[in-house]
C-alpha cells in the first residue's frame, strides 16, 4: 500500500512540472534503437555546417591552427580571435 501512495505522489510531482520539461526529458531518453536518434543528430549538425558563418569560422579555424596541440588547447581564444562576422537570426528578427 505504500508503494501506491508513494507512485501517486510521483505522479502529481511529475504533473506539476513546468510545460516542457516532460517533452525535454523524453528527448533525452535514448531509444533502443539508436540510429534514429543518430540521423537527427547528424542531419542537425550538417544543417549548421552549410551556413556562410559557420564555413567561414571552420576553415579559418583550420588555417590558424586550430588542430594543433596548441591550437586545441586554447581552441576558444583561436576562434574569437578570427574576425568573422558571426550573425544571430533572433537579431535579424528584431529589428524587421
Amino acid at each position: 500500500m505504500a508503494l501506491v501512495g508513494q507512485r501517486n505522489s510521483e505522479l502529481v510531482l511529475i504533473a506539476a512540472l513546468p510545460t516542457g520539461v516532460i517533452a525535454a526529458a523524453k528527448k533525452a531518453v535514448p531509444p533502443a534503437d539508436l540510429r534514429d536518434g543518430y540521423r537527427r543528430e547528424h542531419d542537425a549538425w550538417a544543417g549548421l555546417f552549410q551556413r556562410p558563418a559557420a564555413e567561414k569560422l571552420i576553415r579559418g579555424g583550420l588555417e590558424a591552427g586550430a588542430q594543433t596541440r596548441d591550437g586545441e588547447r586554447n581552441l576558444e581564444g583561436l576562434l574569437r580571435a578570427l574576425e568573422i562576422e558571426v550573425v544571430n537570426p533572433l537579431i535579424r528578427i528584431f529589428q524587421d
